[in-house]
Order: structure tokens, then sequence, then C-alpha cells
């Protein structure tokens, strides 16, 4: 009964998330949650939550969601972190899952869209990576609305 009700409790969380990050976009209010960059973080993050509850169905409709409504195209400065461990990391980790036929979390109907959408992210923090010490800067400025290349640092937090 617990497991339910926390598949359930999470569900309602992306769902959540991805309901606002979409009500923001249609308002055009792209700065609202600038630290996370208004990319459904909680959705892509909690995705392997789903994974270790074992809900298929929560699994399945996440990619989906993901895929249809999450992009990296608003002007925002997110945290390079977070974005990294929580975002690409989430959307690693789901491509692995979905892609693999020897996983119980296969779908038959993916095509890497999530690895691509990570490999797109990726380009977009690679930047703030290129420091003089080693160290990342903390955002990237302009980070979603320009191609990799012309990418602006920010060592601002």
């Amino acid at each position: 009964a617990r497991v339910e009700v926390l598949t359930g409790t999470i569900r309602e969380l992306c769902f959540c998330d991805l309901a606002r990050s979409c009500w923001l976009s249609s308002r055009g209010d792209y700065a609202t949650n600038d630290v996370a960059g208004n990319f459904s973080v909680t959705l892509i993050d909690s995705i392997d939550s789903l994974v270790i509850l074992n809900d298929k169905p929560g699994f399945e409709q996440a990619v989906r969601d993901i895929i249809r409504s999450v992009s990296f195209n608003s002007n925002t400065k997110p945290q390079v972190f977070e974005t990294t461990i929580r975002v690409l990391g989430g959307l690693l980790s789901a491509h692995l899952l979905a892609s693999n036929p020897a996983q119980p979390f296969y779908l038959t109907w993916y095509h890497d869209e999530l690895l691509y959408m990570a490999h797109d992210l990726g380009e977009r923090l690679l930047p703030a990576f290129k420091t003089q010490t080693g160290i990342p800067y903390a955002r990237v400025s302009k980070f979603m609305v320009m191609q990799s290349q012309d990418l602006t640092i920010s060592g601002q937090s």
C-alpha cells in the first residue's frame, strides 16, 4: 500500500511540474524559475524513482511527456551543477533503461530521443567547463537561445 501511495505522489509531482512548465511557456514567462532552467526538472529527475517503484506505465508516460513537452529553448541562466546532475543525468539514465531490450523498462517505440536531448543539453553546458582553473562556472548565460558556439558564461550565482 505504501508503494502505491508513493508511486501516486511521484506521478502527481511529475504532472504538476510538467503542467507548470507548459503554463509558464504559454504565458512567455520564462524567468520564473531561472535557477532550474524552466524545463521540468522534477519530471526528468524523478523518472528513475518510477523504475525503483516498478511503475512501467508511469515510466513510459514520463518518457512520452519529456519527449513531447521538454525544450531547452528558453532564455534562462540555469545552474550548471543542478542541470548536469538532475537533467543530463536523468535523461541519460532514462535513455539507458528505455533503449535496452534486456531491461524490463525497455520501450519498443522509443528511438533514442532522450539521448539526443541529452546531447543537445551537454553541448549547451560545455562552455561552462572551459575555464582557466577547470572548475566550471556556476551558470551559463543565454544558454537556451543561442547555438552552443555562441554561448556566453556567467560566474555569478
